[in-house]
């Protein structure tokens, strides 16, 4: 399956370990990993600047957001760009290595930016390509792959995550303890594995995102094992990946909602 791991759903291991892997293999031209640190927004600001830009353009059960590989050479510093697509019909069915289900994706001229400081900004059409398959010709100018620069046809320039993976995240981490919804945050790290199976990716490390949650400061992540299709204490790791998908969009079986 897309993701930076084997399972959709990362516990507090899994997130060191994939974090781990991205900065053994992605440095910039200075060989510094120790830029590519987390982005960090309020939840309710990140769900309120997506409802901004979609402006109902988009049903929710069809939202999927897709996360541009961004790079910031003043800060040295990856930052995204957030692009709204939309989920069609007519899924194939893949059954291997795990089951999960491919839908058509239509991305739109619906962008914003969030910021190397955790603030979401409007994207000012800097990239290059079309809307369908955005990239950042600043991140694979900047970014290395195993000391090696990034080639286009080759690495991950872009991930997408259904959005109803994103709010079930929020769901399952609201607990008696965590009862107030401005505390918070939602964590978006830059992560990478080896995967064993060439269909899923062009490269054995891509640059995937896992999406966490922090309430107060502190992150919703334990090291307990998977209950699948629950985020509690744990991260979001479903990812499709462009290239090569840059069209189409995976549901995992059993892991998120809304999609069979």
């Amino acid at each position: 399956m897309f993701s930076s791991t084997r399972a959709p759903e990362l516990n507090s291991t899994a997130m060191t370990a994939a974090r781990t892997y991205f900065t053994d293999m992605y440095s910039n031209k200075n060989n510094d990993a120790s830029v590519y640190t987390d982005l960090v927004v309020n939840m309710n600001d990140f769900a309120a600047k997506v409802a901004l830009i979609n402006n109902g353009t988009i049903a929710t059960d069809d939202l999927a957001i897709k996360f541009i590989h961004r790079y910031d050479v003043t800060n040295a510093r990856l930052y995204a760009t957030v692009q709204l697509c939309e989920i069609g019909a007519n899924a194939s069915r893949t059954d291997t290595p795990e089951p999960y289900n491919l839908y058509p994706l239509t991305c739109m001229a619906l962008y914003f930016n969030i910021n190397i400081d955790g603030s979401l900004g409007t994207y000012n059409g800097d990239l290059d390509g079309t809307d369908s398959d955005q990239y950042s010709q600043v991140y694979f100018d900047n970014v290395l792959y195993g000391g090696e620069a990034l080639q286009l046809n080759l690495n991950t320039h872009g991930v997408c995550m259904p959005w109803n993976q994103l709010v079930k995240l929020a769901a399952d981490n609201v607990t008696s303890n965590r009862g107030t919804p401005s505390l918070f945050s939602i964590g978006f790290a830059a992560t990478s594995s080896p995967i064993d199976d060439t269909n899923e990716s062009s490269v054995t490390y891509p640059h995937c995102i896992a999406v966490y949650l922090s309430y107060d400061g502190t992150a919703c992540l334990d090291s307990t094992g998977y209950i699948v299709g629950n985020f509690l204490n744990k991260a979001a790791d479903f990812n499709s990946l462009c290239p090569p998908t840059c069209n189409q969009i995976a549901y995992a079986i059993g892991h998120v909602p809304g999609r069979s």
